[in-house]
């Protein structure tokens, strides 16, 4: 009996390995990008295409380094649960994480390395739940890319991003006294990208992720039972991304991108959860495939201002009717995009991007509703030298 309510729990708790939608995917990453919608895939002309389109490492001037420091900050972000009771619940948790990304020019060839969000990045807390009672849970997965780039020819070129991710997973909840805290280096990934250009106005940008597992290493334990296991590992799966993407260049000072991004998360069925004192079922993740579209505008002015504008459509990649607390987030989703970018100097420029992100109101099988909203600023400094 004690080993059955264990898995039920479970079944119900472990769900947080979803922090933001599509599967465990994160892409809120570079200044620019940000600004534009995350319409990046087929621009990718800075050191962020490190993370966007290696690739695209090429188009850096050459004998020139280009540098991204940057901050993510959600300020409003609000996770609403209205539970069958009629009751409504509301997360109000702050999220911030920072990137780092450095790319050099030796003509055709060229070089990257970046420190970012790869997946996950975020957390909820509420309080009083109905069967969980005080609830917190996150999961981060941070990357360190390294990238090589080189121009084939005069309009095609190829890259690869090697990543090594380091990976954090905690949840809590009052009404059994549970606890799992899992951290370590997890997963290694390889990207390949491929630029084109046909004509000196389009990009046409190209770039394949590989799968990986995900595996880290931690503690759980559940008060209301007296378990407690210090070597446990919590697993997980990335599936094949592909990604492409296309810009054209209306004048010298105006360039509209788009995107399309299609994961393979329906190939992930299960993520186990290892124990050495208990049984534990694996949790279902009931993902299906899904995709995001993306739209994006950057218009440089005739003073030292860049202007960015964009919008995404993203579909989540959990079932509806298998939709729970934990996993709230993974619901189909708009976000819209606006930034700028001020040139301090030639050299130095000062970037601002907001985003809004809503997730649809989603009703599952048991008729819980969940919706989210969140505002994100992404503030940062870009240096050529």
């Amino acid at each position: 009996m004690k080993v059955t309510k264990i898995v039920l729990l479970f079944g119900c708790i472990c769900s947080a390995g979803i922090v933001y939608g599509a599967g465990l995917d994160f892409n809120y990453v570079g200044l620019r990008a940000i600004g534009m919608g995350n319409a990046f895939t087929g621009v990718a002309d800075d050191s962020t295409a490190v993370y966007w389109n290696p690739a695209g490492l090429t188009q850096l001037e050459p004998d020139t380094t280009d540098t991204e420091l940057s901050a993510l900050y959600t300020g409003y972000i609000a996770y609403n649960y209205d539970a069958p009771d009629g009751k409504s619940y509301e997360s109000d948790q702050p999220v911030f994480i920072p990137g780092l990304f450095v790319g050099r020019s030796m003509g055709d060839l060229a070089f990257g390395l970046g420190v970012y969000a790869e997946y996950g990045a975020g957390g909820i807390k509420f309080s009083a739940l109905p069967g969980y009672g005080d609830t917190e849970a996150s999961v981060g997965f941070y990357a360190l890319g390294l990238s090589a780039a080189y121009r084939i020819r005069s309009d095609v070129s190829i890259g690869l991003t090697g990543e090594v991710a380091y990976g954090m997973r905690m949840v809590k909840a009052s009404a059994a006294d549970l606890e799992q805290d899992f951290s370590g280096i997890t997963g290694y990934r390889v990207n390949v990208g491929v630029m084109y250009q046909p004509k000196e106005t389009l990009n046409l940008g190209l770039q394949i992720k590989s799968p990986t597992k995900l595996e880290i290493e931690g503690t759980y334990r559940i008060g209301a039972y007296n378990l407690e296991d210090s070597s446990s590992t919590w697993e997980s799966e990335i599936p094949w991304y592909i990604l492409a993407g296309l810009e054209y260049k209306l004048s010298s000072e105006m360039s509209l991108a788009f995107d399309f991004a299609y994961r393979f998360y329906s190939q992930v069925e299960k993520q186990p959860l290892k124990s050495s004192v208990s049984n534990i079922a694996p949790e279902e993740t009931y993902w299906d495939d899904n995709y995001n579209l993306n739209i994006g505008l950057e218009y440089q002015t005739p003073l030292a201002l860049t202007i960015r504008a964009g919008f995404e459509y993203l579909k989540g990649a959990v079932d509806p009717d298998k939709i729970s607390l934990l996993s709230m987030t993974d619901t189909d989703a708009l976000s819209f995009s606006l930034g700028g970018g001020y040139a301090l100097t030639p050299s130095l420029e000062l970037a601002l991007s907001l985003a809004y992100y809503y997730g649809f109101e989603t009703e599952n099988e048991l008729d819980e509703q969940f919706r989210t909203d969140m505002f994100m600023q992404v503030l940062g400094l870009k240096w050529r030298f």
